[in-house]
């Protein structure tokens, strides 16, 4: 294995977002989409989420380590402690490792189409569970991180000297280890890796190129992930400092490093505020206009079920002729539904009335079909744990338009 000395840089300007107690520390980090969504992981098992990233729940009452998100972004799996994976929004189980008594778990990955899980222990012990492949390990205290290679026939393990371990077709690009800092997570990129130690210095092999550290740091480095623009960082306060690329700001400051020389400008400024929370038990799902219609609840599909496209539907038509049809906004998903009276005036003017729409509350909930029956209009949900069956009651054609209010 190579070593490298760590690469001198400059003090970089942070974002900084003090988002827990530091009694609770915060164990992982992930982006969700593009810059500003991303999710932070906390050891009670919390999560923090920032921009449109959806909190899809939560584990309570024992101690987790890590968090790995579904592809579709729709969903994550969480590691606990003792070993069990949670799992939410679209994350369907896998299974998990069965350990020893004294094992400790450190680790987890998912394989990208979802059929395998990789567990790693403090000890470098790796388990597997369905469709992975064991592809070796090496046996030493101090493992800390598990990565996979971009087509999943390799892997790496990392230690907490910096050592690095390679499997299946993963490429040695060189190691450092250090007696003072701590090498705590891991980042596969092409044709090399980045690893980040404890002090915040993140260093490349390989092809990657050289990244700034952060500085700040109000208690020891945990985790980082890339975003867009740049790459994240959150330490165990739960202090999250974000880094982005110079192209994207018009102020820049320069350093050098072992990959070749590079312009950064850390962003400045606050972090973006939750737009999605997580609905609660017992919260509406539409807001509807006209006080004489009432919504219920009348089934939930177990999580892995799915729905043909053939079932659903976009539109019903009304006994007296009138119609609803499910809409959404530009190229937003499908939450409205807007009503057309049949004995309405007939021509371009007429737009219908915006009947129903989804609460803001239910996040990335989206209208999947409608259709109608004596009892009222149903109404299939996509929401955040799974589908479910709505009704919506109400006199819907006593006489036109009548009871429907445009929202």
């Amino acid at each position: 294995m190579i070593g490298r000395t760590l690469a001198a840089a400059s003090m970089i300007l942070t974002l900084a977002a003090v988002c827990h107690a530091a009694s609770n520390p915060a164990v992982d980090i992930k982006t969700a989409y593009g810059e500003s969504d991303l999710y932070v992981l906390y050891k009670d098992g919390t999560i923090m989420t920032v921009g449109t990233a959806v909190n899809y729940g939560q584990t309570s009452n024992v101690d987790v380590i890590e968090m790995e998100l579904t592809p579709s972004r729709n969903g994550y799996y969480v590691l606990d402690a003792e070993g069990h994976v949670h799992t939410f929004g679209d994350a369907l189980p896998i299974g998990e490792p069965v350990l020893g008594r004294t094992e400790k778990i450190v680790d987890m990955e998912v394989t990208s189409d979802l059929t395998g899980m990789y567990f790693l222990t403090q000890e470098g012990k790796i388990y597997t569970a369905g469709e992975a492949v064991f592809r070796g390990e090496f046996v030493m205290d101090g493992a800390v991180d598990f990565e996979l290679t971009t087509d999943s026939q390799g892997y790496y393990v990392l230690y907490d000297d910096g050592e690095i371990a390679f499997f299946g077709d993963a490429s040695d690009s060189g190691t450092l280890t250090s007696s003072k800092q701590k090498a705590v997570d891991l980042q596969v990129v092409n044709g090399g890796y980045y690893v980040l130690y404890s002090d915040g210095a993140i260093q490349p092999f390989g092809q990657a190129t050289s990244l700034p550290p952060v500085s700040g740091l109000q208690s020891p480095a945990v985790s980082f992930s890339f975003t867009s623009q740049g790459y994240r960082v959150v330490d165990q306060s739960g202090t999250v400092f974000s880094v982005i690329r110079p192209e994207l700001q018009s102020l820049t400051q320069s350093i050098s490093g072992a990959g070749g020389f590079s312009t950064w400008y850390a962003q400045t400024g606050a972090a973006p505020a939750q737009t999605t929370p997580t609905p609660k038990p017992g919260d509406p799902f539409f807001t509807i206009g006209g006080t004489s219609f009432k919504q219920k609840v009348i089934a939930k599909l177990p999580l892995d079920s799915t729905v043909p496209d053939f079932m659903t539907t976009g539109q019903v038509s009304l006994p007296k002729g009138g119609v609803i049809l499910v809409t959404g906004v530009s190229d937003g998903p499908a939450r409205r539904l807007r009503y057309f009276a049949a004995d309405a005036a007939v021509g371009a003017g007429y737009s219908g009335v915006l009947f129903a729409e989804l609460t803001s509350g239910r996040g990335a909930a989206e209208i999947r079909g409608i259709s109608y029956s004596d009892k009222g209009l149903n109404v299939l949900v996509s929401d955040y744990d799974g589908l479910y069956l709505l009704l919506i009651e109400g006199v819907f054609e006593s006489s036109g338009i009548t009871g429907f209010q445009n929202l």
